[in-house]
């Protein structure tokens, strides 16, 4: 099998998994983004790691782990992260929570409030 289609071995807490070619880049990319995230949003409610830690029932090691992107937390992890930080896990997750366009610039007249929702049957 060629070496670029060859399945890669990857440590996953105590066990190792196979992941397939090109799954290594976006899990990378992944955990850089949860990194990046969950620091931002933690500075953005003014919490300390350790506070962060105590209120996502996690030890404050293992926040730092995912600040830098060293950790490979459950969605069990990542769920109590969210409630903590008071987020969707979607915003915790991604680059681009509320699947705003790219080419939005914050122009509040670019935006098209005048669509309403059709009338509930009673």
């Amino acid at each position: 099998m060629p070496e670029a289609n060859r399945p890669s071995r990857h440590a996953h807490g105590r066990s190792e998994v196979l992941l397939r070619p090109g799954v290594v880049p976006e899990l990378a990319k992944a955990k850089q983004q949860l990194a990046d995230n969950t620091a931002r949003l933690r500075r953005a409610v003014n919490l300390s790691q350790e506070h962060l830690a105590e209120r996502a029932g996690l030890h404050v090691k293992h926040v730092q782990r995912i600040e830098r992107g060293d950790a490979n937390p459950t969605l069990t992890t990542l769920i109590g992260v969210a409630v903590a930080l008071e987020v969707s896990l979607p915003e915790l997750l991604t680059s681009d929570p509320l699947g705003a366009p790219d080419e939005f610039n914050g122009d509040a007249d670019a935006i098209d409030d005048t669509a309403t929702a059709p009338p509930r049957s009673p």
